[in-house]
């Protein structure tokens, strides 16, 4: 890889290389980016061996000495096949690496090869960048799956849509992307990242309600600025990255016009919070749900995912604040409600909350009258329609499902005051549960 990009990810000038005549094959060094000290593994066309492992191995604990990111640029050819310790190599980086996990953030940037054992160590970083033209990425070889090695599934373009890629990126597009990420992420688990906010605290919102996910987030943000990752997996669900007040805010959202979430997006959920809540930032959850999407849920697929977004939600100790549209069943509980521990829950007048979709529960409950009323669906038009005003949100107030019901031109002001309540909360981490998700 060209080491101009590495200096334009930079501050300028900033770059500093260590160790480079022990093993030219792979650059370890350190830089700014925004003033914010960062560390870099640069490899290009490397080949994975003893020598390469000790200045990837020693940069890992250097960084964790210091408190700050790793950028790891991966192009390799993989480990020599010659060698029989070549595997053991692999293992000791993610030794390093999960170490280093919930400590101090890691970014891969694919520039080139990945396969195999290091599609892993790709893996066990927090966040995943491919380049779009020049980035391939595969665990089992192509060439042992169809005699093919330019088997079009490494392709960044096919690789972008599972869970692993964060986004796919023009050569020219990763250094504005990855200094526009670290200006959201802490340096490392114990860091307060702020910066100065000049934008107005209290600027209304205009027609939260009507808007869709994305433009409620960015309607709040400050300057409106939000960075959205995994944008090719679980659609149905947005997360990312926005500042309030200064202030580095995780956020997550269903943004399915049906109002679904799936299997996927839960995956994706629960990844997303357990890493905000590893670096100590707060979760904002808009949820504008009322149903999982069918084909999961008719084989249960929903279920394992969907109760490890519970469990996230349950054991992250974040100051946690969910602003809801629609809750409706057990998609609704599990995006961001009371009962999952969240701090601050805020609805709007017309936000229906209520523990199923109408029409079912209209089905249900008079489903003895259906059989002698002679037009079945006008009479469950209405029975429904009485329902949803019924699940309204002073219904949700008043049972105490909510803390409080917003108004529509107030919600930046609102959510940044509940945050700014937040800061100093503590969690008791020695009773805190631990377990197998």
């Amino acid at each position: 890889m060209d080491l101009n990009i590495i200096k334009k990810i930079l501050d300028d000038e900033s770059f500093i290389e260590i160790s480079e005549l022990y093993e030219s094959s792979v650059h370890i060094g350190y830089g700014t980016i925004n003033s914010k000290l960062v560390y870099l593994i640069v490899e290009s066309n490397s080949i994975i061996n003893r020598r390469y492992v000790d200045k990837v191995t020693s940069l890992y604990d250097k960084a964790v000495q210091m408190g700050a990111p790793v950028l790891y640029f991966i192009d390799n050819v993989g480990v020599d096949i010659n060698d029989n310790c070549s595997l053991s190599y692999y293992g000791n980086i993610l030794n390093k690496q999960n170490i280093s996990s919930g400590v101090i953030p890691q970014i891969a940037i694919v520039t080139g090869n990945c396969g195999g054992g290091m599609s892993i160590i790709a893996n066990a970083c927090d966040f995943v960048y491919i380049d779009k033209n020049n980035g391939r990425l595969w665990s089992i070889p192509p060439v042992s799956i169809n005699n093919n090695i330019n088997n079009d599934l490494s392709l960044a373009e096919n690789v972008q849509k599972t869970m692993l890629v964060d986004n796919i990126l023009e050569t020219n597009e990763l250094h504005n992307v990855i200094r526009e990420l670290m200006k959201y992420l802490p340096s490392n688990f114990d860091d307060n990242d702020y910066i100065e906010c000049d934008d107005d605290l209290n600027r209304e919102t205009v027609d939260f309600y009507n808007k869709n996910t994305i433009e409620c987030i960015k309607e709040i943000a400050d300057y409106n600025q939000y960075l959205e990752i995994k944008t090719e997996f679980g659609k149905g669900v947005t997360t990312g990255f926005i500042k309030l007040n200064g202030q580095t805010i995780a956020v997550l959202g269903n943004v399915s016009k049906e109002k679904r979430v799936c299997k996927n997006g839960l995956r994706k959920i629960k990844k997303f919070i357990t890493f905000a809540d590893s670096f100590s930032i707060p979760i904002l959850t808009i949820s504008d749900v009322v149903e999982f999407k069918k084909d999961d849920n008719n084989d249960l697929l929903v279920s394992l995912p969907a109760s490890r977004v519970a469990f996230s939600y349950v054991n992250s100790t974040v100051p946690k604040v969910t602003l809801i549209k629609n809750a409706v069943g057990v998609p609704g509980l599990i995006m961001g409600s009371k009962s999952l521990n969240v701090d601050m829950v805020y609805a709007f007048e017309n936000s229906n909350i209520s523990i199923m979709h109408e029409k079912v529960l209209a089905e249900i409950l008079y489903s003895s009258q259906l059989e002698t009323v002679e037009d079945k669906t006008k009479f469950l038009e209405e029975k429904s329609k009485e329902i949803k005003n019924e699940n309204n949100a002073v219904n949700a107030a008043n049972n105490y499902l909510i803390d409080s019901i917003i108004k529509d031109n107030e919600v930046r002001q609102m959510v940044i005051a509940a945050f700014e309540m937040l800061f100093t909360k503590r969690v008791n981490k020695i009773n805190k549960k631990h377990g197998a998700f």
